[in-house]
Order: C-alpha cells, then structure tokens, then sequence
C-alpha cells in the first residue's frame, strides 16, 4: 500500500517531505499506542467481570435453600444469579464485540504505518 500526495511542482521541497513521512508515521505509532491501550482496559475489565460473575454465582450456589429462607435471602440469591450472569455477558461481549473492532483497527494502521509515503508534484 503507498499513501500518495500531490502538490504542485511549485510546493517541492525535500525537507518538508521527510519532516512530513516522519509526522504522518509518528501519528500512526500514535493510534497503534492508544489502540493497544483500549485493548489492555478491555482484558482488564473482562478479567474483572468474569471473577466478579464468578464470585457471584459461587456465592448464590453456597447460599443454603431452603423453604423457611426470608424473602430477602431468597431476593439476593436471586439477584447474585442474576448478577453473576449479567458480568460474565458482559465479559463476553467486550471479548467478542468491543475488542474485535479495535483489533480491525490495529491492523489496519499497522498497514498505513508499513506503507510507502509518496509525493508526486504536477504543474
């Protein structure tokens, strides 16, 4: 892939060129950075929703049944399932929807930083 430029022959000038290869790839390194840092908050918060989905499932399970339970023991059971549930679809939407979409862009400004930069002039 190359990114072209044309400017009039009247714009030539060499140093401009270099100085403008090396903002456009610095840019590029730019977008890679931040890209990877929104992929290491999305691992974070996947880890931490599946622990926190699998805590509150583990609590509900060890939470005693019984018919003589409170409707308020029976009323947080119910919401630890629920929670626990709701953490680990969340954990697995970021995975499988939030993070695919930034690894398209990875790799896409990958390409752009890996690409030739041109300038051409025409009068």
């Amino acid at each position: 892939m190359e990114l072209c430029f044309y400017l009039p022959e009247s714009k030539k000038d060499e140093k401009m060129e270099a100085d403008s290869s090396a903002t456009i790839k610095n840019n590029f390194r730019m977008k890679l950075f931040f890209i990877n840092q929104d992929l290491k908050q999305n691992n974070k918060k996947i880890m931490t929703y599946i622990l926190m989905g699998i805590t509150f499932l583990i609590t509900a399970y060890l939470i005693p049944e019984s018919e003589d339970l409170s409707l308020l023991i029976s009323l947080l059971m119910e919401g630890l399932f629920v929670g626990g549930w709701v953490f680990l679809w969340e954990a697995f939407s970021i995975f499988f929807f939030g993070s695919r979409e930034l690894k398209d862009k990875k790799k896409r400004y990958f390409r752009y930083l890996e690409s030739d930069i041109l300038f051409k002039y025409r009068e």
